[in-house]
């Protein structure tokens, strides 16, 4: 994915936390999500 214009003030790669969701009746079926990463140049 490509952002517009962003400032970096430490450069460097990051990733976000897991993510999960499921229905409100069924929550021992979830759906993991991997965190976003970003690196800054």
């Amino acid at each position: 994915m490509e952002l517009g214009i962003l400032k970096a003030e430490f450069a460097g790669s990051y990733k976000g936390k897991a993510g999960n969701a499921y229905l409100y009746y069924t929550p021992g079926i979830r759906h993991w999500n991997e965190g976003l990463e970003v690196t800054c140049e």
